[in-house]
């Protein structure tokens, strides 16, 4: 059986995820960019799983090949400030950027140096 999350549910599904050695944070279940919680429940309703749907952002860089390397970085230095604080006042709290395995080795390395950090492989599902 499923329903929506209830404020008691999440000690049993804190330790849910720590039995499972998940190598992520517990989410913050009750952010405001969490959009649904959807528990599975058994005969005497204790959570046994739950899917999280949360609002995030996916974040493209739009630029040409030509130019300096070090040009093009600064650009993406600039566009990394700019749209950080915007986004903040919004209310977003993260964004991902998926990138092309050809270029995560050389991009990865530099968004590092601007406090991205690596995330896990993506999957997507399309409506």
């Amino acid at each position: 059986m499923t329903r929506a999350m209830r404020i008691d549910d999440i000690p049993a599904l804190r330790e849910l995820h720590r039995e499972a050695g998940y190598d992520y944070e517990f989410p913050d279940l009750t952010a405001k960019e969490i959009e649904d919680v959807t528990v599975i429940v058994d005969g005497d309703d204790k959570p046994l799983a739950a899917g999280v749907a949360k609002r995030t952002l996916e974040l493209y860089l739009i630029m040409g090949r030509a130019g300096h390397p070090l040009v093009k970085m600064e650009r993406i230095r600039e566009l990394h400030r700019a749209m950080a604080a915007k986004l903040k006042t919004r209310g977003f709290t993260e964004g991902n950027a998926f990138l092309p395995p050809e270029i995560a080795g050389s991009y990865g390395r530099h968004l590092a140096r601007l406090g991205w950090v690596e995330n896990n492989p993506s999957y997507v599902i399309r409506g």
